[in-house]
């Protein structure tokens, strides 16, 4: 059956080959990035960052970043180490205690460290929401205990 069921639906018998990891690269680098291609992809969408619109506040996450990322690699260089390009609030006091940022660059990265942890914790839940219930034991009556130890 399955045989006549793959020569109905493949009739050539050709299968299309997976894309290459190459491929699955230069899109993924298209899509993340402002261009042309990304812009006619989006075209449509409500993109304006509100509370109930995830894939707004998304798109203004890749806006903060990418202005961060500018501010970021100069303090790399003021630096003169690779700074991680996490905890962007805390990098943003240590600058901005040093001088080498103004209060508006500081926003700057403090906002795009919350809009990127909001992007990263999608699925956060309170510690116990996942936990599975353990059941309470009941106390044993003085004859189940005395049939246990037997």
């Amino acid at each position: 059956m399955a045989g006549a069921l793959r020569l109905v639906i493949f009739a050539g018998g050709h299968h299309c080959p997976a894309p290459s990891d190459r491929l699955d690269h230069q899109l993924a680098k298209m899509l993340q990035l402002p261009s042309a291609t990304r812009t006619r992809l989006g075209r449509g969408q409500y993109l304006v960052p509100v509370d109930n619109n995830p894939a707004g506040q998304l798109e203004q996450a890749l806006q903060d970043v990418m202005a961060a990322e500018v501010i970021h690699d100069r303090l790399s260089k003021q630096s003169k180490q690779h700074l991680s390009f996490t905890r962007l609030d805390e990098l943003a006091k240590r600058a901005q205690e040093q001088g080498w940022i103004d209060d508006k660059e500081a926003e700057v990265l403090r906002r795009a460290e919350a809009n990127r942890l909001r992007s990263i914790n999608v699925d956060e839940f309170e510690a116990d929401a996942l936990a599975v219930p353990v059941p309470e034991k009941k106390p044993q009556s003085a004859s189940a205990r005395a049939s246990e130890a037997a």
